[in-house]
């Protein structure tokens, strides 16, 4: 969408009249601070304005908005347009229920936002709750003094403001960036060059000759972008080894694509001599060097003194320096001071679920979450290692220093909200640092898109890097080899996919697709989630003890390149011995309700044994139909037991005869309470304690295994479920 700036309020018909605000609903009287007269907001944050008035209408023709925008409510026409762009195909009826405004009176913008409920139908069943959310501005003015709305985006991102701006930023990133490391090589984009940029071998004897003189070390700036489709990546200036002179010797920055263009245009605005960017700093089609460089990812962007991130643009060949967005001013006339009346701005920020608290920092969650740039997953450890971000959005911009939000407009610092990684941050131990994040981390990553399916390991292979640097043989295909027993207790998170029984198998075992082995989440095309809650298997939500119930459990994987331990890999094993026991043929889908992630629809699958007896919940990793799934040539294997206890350590036995000098580990101290009247009649062992592990089914190579789900076993019944696994000999299993 185009900016749309009008003059004066717009035309509005009756019934979005009645979106004009009553301040009185705010307060009751004007303070003056600093010399300036506002509104003293004294009520509570949010503000109905119109929820007896409910309306709806038709998809996708939106005839009642479309003769409202013929008549002349320039709202309707303007709302008309959002809805034909925001609102997926599928539906069939938007039904509008109310209006609110959102304040708060703790932060220097007081009024937020206006928010539109509605609710999204196809045919006569409800899709979805959203709400599209408008943010409040006005120019200076004493409408927007009086309500403390922030300023309008600037027409220029790059105009003399924010520029100002960016500069006040960037002596923050001065006072906490003492950094003297410098990638392989650099753009040179520095002005006294005019219209010509080259790159640079930052170890050559003519870049040190030409920086030694500096005063303070070189500082670079890396970019963080959407190559696009693969006819616009291609279509992109690129260095190879064709290309290397060239680029050495120089290049006129017209030729370059116009999302480069614009970075170099805002590296010289803010004064950045050099810049990192991938397509020209590594040697595309240079298998050596990509791995090389792609196993410094951790390094290049930790250390830039800024990242610049462009989720404005959704591909190489698009700047991102053309703001995006459209505003509808309607009137104001204060009821609390007649003197006081203008024009509020409402511009659209985006479209988001019904549970909006407020609209602080949404023009940023449209640019890290909902943009293009933000479900790459090249992009994930991008912004998660950089330390400082200088972020370009379709309306606005914002600036991250060691993950506290800046944002241009007058808006708050939003302290912490990001997590970005860091030495300083990490904890010392590895199984603290790794169990600490990496639920977050894998849930967030794993759902997002890559060109290639192959660079998922090594899309993250700069964070992982970081996790392990210091003991780099525990890595394991994105697992942890000291931690395995639970990293190995995932599920598949399939909402709106379609994945069959025979798909996933063919998938798993065909060497033209192979990513991971079978037991790594990257083996998978789709999101994922650790699951354990119930099992001692998610850090700080470990409830108790939990013990490894196996004889071996060993684990290897082939690199694809000794220079990356992180990157790709060829080829794995997991070595088990311990209880594996066939699955009952039929699994029976279960009313208890799976994974409580906001985009999964799981279905549990209950395994009974033939008599009726309870066993476990088994999750499977392709769709589940109907109310019951063939669950042949499937078998259990039980990986480890947890029991929720008080502050006395449990002195229970394995579910083998005796623990074979099998470990056991303390959790957290937290209180758990179990039912002690159920474990005197089902026997402590078993009833209080829950078992977890993996769903396996043979693989093609005789004797070896695939890795096709999980399943845990539930305390308090029927004897407790573990009793199925009891006295069954230890087997030895290879799963690739």
């Amino acid at each position: 969408m185009t900016a749309t700036y009008l003059p004066s309020y717009s035309t509005l018909c009756d019934r979005c009249r009645l979106l004009e605000l009553d301040d009185s609903a705010l307060g009751s009287r004007g303070i003056y601070e600093g010399g300036v007269l506002s509104l003293e907001i004294e009520y509570p944050d949010e503000i109905r304005a119109s929820y007896h008035n409910a309306w709806e209408d038709s998809f996708p023709q939106l005839p009642v908005l479309s003769e409202s925008t013929r008549k002349g409510c320039k709202f309707c026409e303007h709302l008309r347009t959002i809805f034909r762009q925001e609102v997926p195909q599928t539906i069939t009826r938007i039904y509008c229920y109310g209006t609110s405004y959102q304040c708060d009176p703790n932060q220097r913008v007081g009024l937020q936002s206006l928010n539109i409920h509605a609710d999204l139908y196809t045919d006569e069943v409800l899709v979805q709750n959203v709400v599209f959310c408008f943010a409040l501005d006005g120019e200076k003015s004493e409408a927007s003094r009086w309500l403390r709305l922030q300023a309008p985006p600037a027409h220029d991102p790059l105009g003399e403001g924010n520029v100002q701006l960016i500069q006040e930023w960037l002596t923050k990133v001065e006072n906490c960036n003492s950094s003297t490391y410098l990638p392989t090589r650099l753009v040179d984009v520095r002005s006294e060059n005019g219209d010509i940029c080259r790159l640079v071998e930052t170890s050559s004897a003519e870049f040190i000759q030409t920086t030694e003189t500096e005063s303070q070390s070189i500082r670079y700036a890396a970019m963080s972008y959407c190559w696009g489709e693969p006819d616009d990546a291609a279509r992109q200036l690129q260095t190879n080894r064709e290309t290397y002179k060239e680029r050495v010797s120089g290049f006129p920055m017209m030729s370059a694509s116009p999302i480069l263009r614009d970075v170099i245009k805002v590296a010289r605005e803010v004064g950045m001599p050099y810049l990192w960017i991938d397509a020209l700093c590594i040697i595309q089609g240079d298998k050596d060097d990509w791995e090389r460089e792609s196993a410094s990812m951790a390094d290049i962007y930790k250390n830039a003194f800024i990242t610049i991130c462009t989720p404005a643009s959704d591909t190489c060949q698009k700047g991102f320096l053309e703001r995006q967005s459209s505003s509808t001013p309607i009137p104001f006339q204060s009821r609390v001071n007649s003197s006081i009346k203008g024009v509020i701005n409402l511009r659209f920020i985006g479209t988001f679920p019904s549970s909006i608290d407020s609209v602080r920092g949404f023009y940023a969650d449209m640019a890290f979450e909902e943009s293009n740039w933000a479900q790459r997953a090249w992009v994930f450890q991008e912004q998660m290692l950089s330390q400082n971000l200088l972020v370009f959005g379709a309306s606005k911009l914002h600036f991250l220093l060691r993950g506290d939000l800046y944002s241009e407009g007058g808006e708050d610092c939003l302290v912490g909200y990001l997590n970005q990684i860091s030495q300083d941050t990490l904890p010392p131990s590895l199984q603290d640092e790794w169990h600490d994040l990496r639920a977050w981390v894998m849930r967030n990553y794993s759902k997002l898109k890559l060109t290639k399916r192959a660079d998922k390991l090594p899309a993250i292979s700069g964070l992982a890097s970081t996790f392990f640097k210091s003991c780099p043989d525990q890595y394991l295909a994105g697992l942890c080899k000291e931690t395995l027993n639970r990293d190995l207790f995932w599920s598949s998170l399939l909402h709106g996919l379609s994945l069959t029984k025979a798909a996933v198998l063919e998938n798993l075992e065909d060497p033209h697709s192979y990513v991971a082995p079978s037991w790594s989440w990257a083996s998978r095309s789709h999101g994922i989630v650790f699951v354990g809650r119930h099992v001692g298997t998610w850090g700080d939500d470990v409830a108790a003890e939990y013990r490894e119930e196996y004889v071996k459990l060993e684990a290897q994987v082939g690199l694809e390149s000794i220079n990356n331990r992180f990157g790709k890999v060829v080829g794995g094993t997991l070595t088990f011995q311990g209880v594996i026991a066939p699955c009952p043929r039929q699994l029976e889908l279960s009313d208890t309700e799976g994974l409580s992630e906001g985009d999964s629809d799981e279905k549990l699958l209950r395994a009974n044994t033939e008599d009726g007896r309870f066993i476990a919940m088994v999750r499977l990793d392709w769709s589940v139909g109907g109310k019951q799934e063939s669950a042949e040539g499937l078998s259990l294997v039980l990986l480890g037991t947890c029991l929720y206890q008080d502050e006395e350590e449990s002195d229970s036995s394995s579910v083998f005869e005796d623990n074979h000098g099998y470990r056991k580990h303390r959790g957290p101290d937290i209180e758990m309470v179990y039912d002690e009247e159920l474990d005197r009649d089902y026997g402590k062992e078993n009833a209080s304690r829950y078992g977890y592990g993996i769903v396996i089914h043979p693989a093609r190579r005789r004797g070896k295994y695939v890795r096709v789900g999980s399943f845990e076993t539930w305390p308090h019944t029927e004897r407790g479920s573990l009793s199925y696994f009891r006295n069954r000999e230890p087997q030895l299993v290879e799963i690739v």
